[in-house]
């Protein structure tokens, strides 16, 4: 087994790759604050809000149990071959009957949860829905690559969607001074050509096979882990939908700017999550009492990476915000260490 610090020479290079698609809006939050009114930015950040929960509901958490099951096929060429293909079309046909059956009570959820009128179920819902079916699929295949160690496809793969959709949706905003609407769609039909190349590259190597006896030990280690994502999901997303509905999207937005500048800190630890995970797995699963240390130490190195963030953030946050930000969003400020500090009781939750 390697090295602790060979884990985590090689998670970092996983790591950096991983953050790449998340970083895009980290990136393009300048562009969001320069060029869009706090109300358009608020309307987007919702948007992205309905399309991060509904993969929960579309996968019921199928896309853990892969990672999870990988490597107890990995040795087995061809069993890991229909593995992958039946996990790869469960999760679209099942994304895809979830979809549809949402589509009908659409107008009545928006009506319910949100307040702003704005916010309508077409083209806002619409586009949350298309955008979770490719998430579902982008996932699995991200982590097929991450698992395989397979550092050329997944380079293309993270490194095309971020630089496919920030150049996208900067020029939709600042040549076409396109609008939220304009600007969602435009990510969405992005991210939609991409995940469909790699799926379909993957495929074509894999070959299609369904074997239905993968699904019931898939689900068996799925379904237990379905309250902690669904509570984390609620965590970070249920407190915009209740500012959303007792004030006006200004705050909304003010909110949003806070919790996206946090964000990064999630978004390194699910990063660093994905890229240690595999090894986490592996380790585990070739000698358990004998690898327990080096995981405990993978873990505490995230904690202290966690908290080099939070630390960051705190610190660097006023500098820029007070000599560049919109006044309107000013207030973003004072909220984000309580809301980073928040994320340091995540990460021990986690």
């Amino acid at each position: 087994m390697s090295s602790l610090r060979d884990i985590l020479k090689l998670s970092s290079v996983y790591t950096i790759l991983g953050f790449l698609p998340t970083a895009s809006r980290i990136f393009l939050l300048p562009v969001f604050l320069t060029f869009l009114s706090p109300e358009d930015f608020a309307l987007i950040g919702l948007n992205t809000l309905i399309a991060s929960l509904l993969p929960l509901v579309m996968t019921l958490g199928l896309e853990n149990a892969f990672v999870r099951f990988y490597y107890d096929y990995c040795r087995k060429p061809e069993l890991l071959k229909v593995y992958l293909s039946t996990i790869l079309i469960f999760v679209m046909f099942s994304s895809l009957s979830i979809g549809l059956l949402i589509i009908p009570f659409g107008e009545l959820l928006f009506d319910a949860l949100f307040k702003t009128k704005e916010f309508t179920f077409f083209p806002f819902g619409i586009t949350a829905l298309l955008s979770a079916f490719f998430s579902c699929i982008y996932i699995i295949i991200f982590s097929l690559y991450r698992n395989k160690q397979d550092i050329r496809n997944y380079t293309w793969f993270a490194g095309g969607m971020f630089a496919a959709t920030t150049i996208a949706e900067s020029a939709a905003i600042i040549v076409f001074k396109a609008g939220p609407v304009g600007v969602i769609w435009t990510k969405l039909v992005v991210t939609g050509i991409i995940t469909l190349y790699f799926l379909f590259k993957v495929l074509r190597r894999n070959g299609l096979y369904f074997d239905i006896r993968f699904l019931k030990p898939s689900y068996r280690y799925a379904l237990p882990l379905v309250p902690y994502v669904l509570f984390g999901l609620i965590f970070t997303s249920f407190d915009r939908i209740m500012i959303e509905n007792h004030f006006d999207l200004t705050a909304l937005a003010v909110y949003n700017l806070a919790m996206a500048i946090a964000h990064i800190t999630d978004a390194f630890m699910q990063a660093i999550q994905s890229a240690t995970y595999p090894m986490v797995y592996s380790m585990l699963k070739e000698d358990t009492q004998k690898n327990s240390p080096q995981v405990n130490q993978v873990y505490r190195f995230i904690g202290l990476i966690v908290l080099l963030i939070i630390t960051l953030l705190i610190a660097g946050t006023p500098i820029g915000g007070l000599n560049f930000l919109n006044p309107k969003y000013i207030p973003a400020i004072e909220l984000l260490p309580l809301v980073l500090i928040s994320y340091a009781f995540r990460y021990l939750y986690v």
